[in-house]
């Protein structure tokens, strides 16, 4: 049987598209297989090498150049209430403009790991907003205009010379992906990049036709 859109596939391209548009519509895979008469363990394996595509856009999406970013870090894993809480954390560094936002995992939470990063995707001079927090105090000296809030004086916002100076966007990002991975009900840490970059590409093409990206995608390179 010939798919176009996935290389020696036993599924018809008619299933096939079905199960993509759930996939894009963000139903669970056990809903998705209970739709199409699958077996479930198959709707998580085409599910899986989605996501595996996925990440691969994303990778080749990376922006340069940002400007007028916000940038914060968030951790993903276990709850706090957890004694390995800190081993089994994700850190992830985001930084968002007004049209995009851009994730990465942090083997350490270190300012020469940040700044590596900011370095690569954001225009020299742009205007950078984050928090108080010590490690993007040397920002102004990397060439970057740096303005900061300080969260544990409860400021979240405020107004400077018709500026407006804030971290809600990329918070507002982090708790959008916070919610979505939620309903999977617990992440394998090995698994946390493939979901972050998932949710990463969704966001970014939020405006568009998940399922006919997706699609157009999967005809000019069919999964494997």
């Amino acid at each position: 049987m010939k798919n176009k859109y996935k290389n020696k596939s036993h599924l018809s391209e008619r299933k096939f598209r079905i199960v993509l548009q759930e996939f894009a519509l963000g139903t669970e895979a056990s809903k998705t297989a209970i739709k199409t008469g699958l077996n479930r363990k198959t709707v998580n394996a085409l599910y899986n090498k989605i996501r595996a595509q996925i990440v691969l856009m994303a990778e080749q999406e990376k922006p340069t150049g940002m400007t007028n970013v916000q940038i914060d870090e968030a951790y993903f894993g276990a709850s706090k209430s957890t004694r390995s809480w800190y081993n089994s954390k994700t850190a992830v560094l985001g930084i968002i403009s007004a049209k995009r936002v851009h994730t990465k995992i942090l083997t350490r939470v270190r300012k020469a790991e940040i700044y590596a990063e900011i370095l690569a995707v954001c225009k020299p001079g742009t205007v950078i907003f984050t928090d108080a927090a010590p490690m993007y105090k040397g920002l102004a000296n990397a060439g970057f205009t740096h303005k900061a809030v300080n969260h544990s004086e409860y400021e979240f916002g405020r107004k400077e010379n018709g500026m407006n100076i804030t971290t809600n966007r990329i918070e507002s990002y982090w708790a959008w992906t916070k919610l979505r991975l939620s309903r999977f009900k617990g992440i394998r840490y090995e698994k946390h990049y493939i979901h972050l970059k998932e949710s990463e590409w969704r966001f970014n093409h939020r405006r568009e036709d998940i399922y006919r990206l997706l699609l157009k995608a999967f005809r000019a390179n069919p999964l494997s």
